[in-house]
């Protein structure tokens, strides 16, 4: 069963209506999935806790969903479908992206080439997983920003592949309203958590034999 874990923070009444429509792309997948939403103090202990309450529901895979964004109807079955046909333990499926900016839609989605993970990140927080990966990783940690990739480069430390599917697609709303912690935060606060990820996950990398 596949569980779709949106956490936010700060102003509920805000986040509460897209919230909703992020909710009914989940509702609309050819693939039923649990939906779980928490608002919380801060946003890897809202994730974290939408995450572990889709676990005890008895969630195999999990699906992190910004608020402000959308799945795409067939998302929650293509990926699965690549996941099981994985020889890894730890598949994390990642997908195209399509922008929908103020509303209107780019003309087609984009896929990521893949990167090195330990030195920038190229996998969309809606990326598929095993729910035991997210256990192994113990979750998501507090980082001021860029909590995303920190997260996908501790799964990287901790055995996960990165598993391409670019018929499944993540769609992102781009607003005024939306700047995200990463580029609302001070240019130094990102280049700061920036070195401090690629040092940390780069250091665990290489003792756990992964560069």
């Amino acid at each position: 069963m596949i569980g779709v874990a949106t956490g936010t923070y700060g102003d509920r009444d805000y986040w509460a209506v897209l919230v909703e429509r992020a909710f009914r792309s989940v509702q609309a997948q050819t693939l039923h999935c649990e939906f779980q939403w928490v608002h919380g103090d801060t946003l890897h202990e809202a994730r974290n806790e939408a995450a572990n309450k889709l676990i005890k529901r008895g969630c195999d895979y999990l699906i992190f969903l910004d608020a402000d964004d959308e799945l795409d109807y067939e998302y929650a079955a293509l990926t699965s479908q690549y996941a099981e046909i994985s020889s890894s333990p730890f598949p994390v499926v990642y997908t195209a992206t399509i922008g929908i900016v103020y509303g209107v839609r780019d003309l087609s989605p984009y896929m990521q080439s893949p990167k090195d993970i330990l030195k920038e990140n190229f996998i969309t927080i809606g990326a598929l997983h095993p729910a035991a990966l997210f256990k192994e990783i113990g979750g998501f940690d507090d980082w001021p920003v860029l909590e995303d990739w920190a997260y996908w480069a501790k799964a990287f430390v901790h055995g996960a592949t990165f598993v391409p599917c670019p018929s499944a697609v993540y769609e992102v709303h781009i607003s005024s309203e939306r700047l995200g912690r990463n580029k609302s935060a001070p240019d130094s606060v990102v280049s700061d958590t920036f070195t401090r990820i690629r040092a940390l996950y780069g250091y665990q990398a290489m003792k756990a034999g992964r560069q």
